[in-house]
């Protein structure tokens, strides 16, 4: 794998995403197909320019130009060394043209914490047309299919820069379209927790699943208020393996009122990794036969209900995946193993970040059922994805392994190398 990641792998991401051949796009760029492949693998850097034509010919709502944008935030607008605290660089469409405003990070964090958008430079003069709500929109969609492959560190300015753009958006609003924003910015501060979350900064996570509830309360959008007891669920699981903060905040997120099949479904599954941290997969299993029904439910829901939390990569029922994690998470390999193991290859060429979680687990089932050989052969390649999209998940579920190791085959000097790898990683 191309261990060189930049907004050109966002791009080739879209791209995939879209069935779009390189060949196809480059010719509605008016582009040679060298030099776009050249920008897609990071061998020269993607420009402006063709980022704002590859947003146009896929209609990614802008993500594209906003990471680009985002990487001279990361330099200094002025392309200077940065300052401590660094520049957002922020985007404002309006009928007169693109407003680009720098601003200190630190002013950006204080005005979304205390809901003042007069202390954002500039953003005030933000015009705000019906069509706005639905480009954001496209343009989150885009930020998450970039997710599966870009460190979540190059995600996040951009993110962060257009939900301060929404809350000034917001207060210039009328009241119809400002409920739709509050939406919106209900599901960009899902998303950004989540980037934290995979960055390793669960401080920052909390934080930002905090705003997207209080968004979503003012807009009156009740399944997003359950979902964050869903994502704070999800922390409790994979970052501090606490069974009854699972559990209990999945019992939360299932009760609340308003809660859709989707998110009840999220928050079974959820159940169900508590129940299996606990060592009852008996529990396990029928908190999975309840979000087997949800899923079936969810699916039959109008093709217009927003969409909320991550997507599963592949076309078959996520619950088999569930069920792999709860097996690994209650110490038992073989069942892990024949669920994960057919599916690496589809989700490899999916979503890296997808692969390099799961793939954790594989290498752990593999450990637990006593197949050391085969911990060998999936490690290294697991270890490297990880490595590129710095996923704090996929860390973590290595992470677990290490004590089977140095118990099982103390003895095996290949096994010790990984055990040892394992602990720098920690």
């Amino acid at each position: 794998m191309d261990d060189t990641v930049t907004p050109g792998t966002a791009l080739r991401q879209l791209r995939l995403a879209q069935g779009a051949g390189l060949r196809e796009l480059a010719r509605d760029m008016c582009c040679d197909p060298g030099h776009l492949s050249r920008m897609e693998s990071g061998v020269r850097p993607l420009s402006l320019e063709c980022a704002q034509m590859a947003d146009r010919c896929l209609d990614t709502g802008g993500a594209l130009t906003a990471l680009v944008r985002a990487s001279y935030g990361q330099r200094g607008y002025d392309g200077q060394a940065e300052p401590t605290g660094g520049l957002l660089i922020i985007e404002v469409a309006t009928p007169e043209g693109e407003i680009v405003v720098p601003v200190p990070r630190r002013d950006v964090f204080m005005a979304l914490g205390i809901g003042a958008s007069s202390m954002l430079p500039d953003l005030h003069r933000t015009t705000v047309a019906p069509e706005a709500v639905g480009e954001l929109d496209k343009a989150l969609e885009g930020f998450r299919i970039a997710a599966r492959a870009m460190p979540p560190a190059q995600l996040l300015d951009a993110l962060t820069g257009r939900v301060a753009v929404i809350s000034a958006m917001r207060r210039k609003a009328s009241p119809e379209i400002a409920a739709r924003l509050a939406i919106t910015q209900a599901r960009y501060a899902e998303f950004v927790s989540w980037m934290h979350e995979e960055a390793g900064n669960l401080t920052q996570a909390v934080w930002w699943v905090d705003r997207a509830g209080e968004w979503a309360h003012a807009s009156r959008w009740a399944p997003m208020v359950a979902f964050t007891s869903v994502r704070k669920s999800v922390i409790a699981t994979m970052h501090t393996a606490d069974a009854h903060r699972t559990v209990d905040l999945a019992q939360i997120a299932l009760h609340t009122d308003g809660a859709t099949p989707a998110v009840q479904r999220f928050a079974a599954g959820q159940l169900a990794y508590g129940h299996a941290l606990a060592s009852d997969l008996a529990a396990s299993r029928r908190a999975l036969n309840l979000a087997s029904s949800y899923y079936q439910k969810a699916a039959v829901q109008p093709e217009d209900e927003l969409s909320i939390g991550a997507q599963s990569v592949l076309d078959h029922d996520p619950v088999e995946l569930n069920w792999a994690a709860c097996n690994v998470f209650a110490g038992y390999g073989e069942p892990a193993i024949d669920v994960l193991s057919p599916r690496m290859n589809a989700l490899k060429g999916a979503s890296p970040r997808a692969y390099a979680i799961h793939g954790a687990r594989l290498v752990h089932a593999y450990a637990l059922a006593g197949h050391p050989d085969e911990v060998c052969r999936t490690f290294a390649e697991v270890l490297d994805t990880t490595a590129v999209t710095e996923s704090a998940t996929a860390r973590r579920e290595l992470g677990r392994i290490r004590p089977v190791l140095t118990s099982r085959w103390p003895r095996r000097s290949d096994l010790r190398d990984i055990a040892h790898r394992l602990t720098v990683l920690a």
